[in-house]
């Protein structure tokens, strides 16, 4: 029975062009795909792990080498969540403030922060002093925020430091003095750490439980002088 016509024996010079004929789109189809899957099995072999995460949400702009330095200094002692032999931080920067007057990059800057805050991998958080206020004076703020005195080591880097506090308790610190970011010629006088609370759904993770205690750590070195 013919199919398509008469079929030229295979792999002769009428067969590849019978072939061509006839399975022209199938075999575009299966190329695309074929190398749609190549694509993505290099692009999760070769993806960077993130062991920690920290957010900066503020009106200061950090250069890309700036958040190169912190990335690398901070990776040095921190743990390996994942257990891959490698310690990589992400570095998220939220850039926003009196400098920006487009309401809409405003609005789409406050939602990620919001979404972060909510949903995000982010323990580590250092804010603008405005920034800052405006969770502080939020009901939920104890909710969000762990205080400082369940996680600073050195009570010393309390002394004469700017204190952000939502009912009496304190929760942020200033990294006007830090050594760290001092030595990287930066001004860091109204910038505040704060470390958020874990979530229920994060508490029995032990990737995210790596990663919080990785976020004190680092907090922990920032605030050093």
């Amino acid at each position: 029975m013919e199919k398509y016509g008469t079929v030229p024996p295979r792999f002769t010079k009428d067969w590849w062009a019978y072939f061509w004929d006839y399975y022209k789109w199938h075999t575009i189809a299966t190329g695309f795909v074929v190398v749609l899957v190549a694509v993505t099995a290099v692009q999760c072999a070769t993806k960077t792990v993130y062991d920690m995460t920290m957010t900066y949400a503020g009106d200061a702009a950090f250069a890309d080498e700036t958040v190169t330095a912190i990335s690398d200094e901070l990776s040095g002692i921190i743990n390996d969540s994942d257990g891959n032999g490698e310690k990589n931080i992400f570095f998220q920067q939220l850039t926003f403030g009196a400098q920006n007057t487009d309401p809409q990059y405003e609005m789409a800057m406050q939602t990620k922060l919001m979404l972060e805050l909510s949903a995000g991998e982010s323990f580590l958080f250092i804010f603008s002093k405005s920034q800052l206020d405006t969770y502080l004076n939020q009901e939920s703020c104890e909710d969000l925020f762990v205080p400082l005195s369940e996680w600073v080591e050195d009570e010393s880097c309390l002394d004469g430091a700017a204190i952000g506090k939502s009912g009496g308790v304190a929760y942020a610190v200033s990294l006007g003095e830090s050594s760290c970011l001092k030595n990287l010629g930066l001004n860091m006088e109204n910038q505040y750490v704060v470390i958020r609370k874990m979530r229920n759904s994060e508490e029995k993770d032990e990737k995210f439980s790596i990663q919080f205690e990785s976020s004190k750590i680092a907090g922990n070195y920032l605030l050093s002088r």
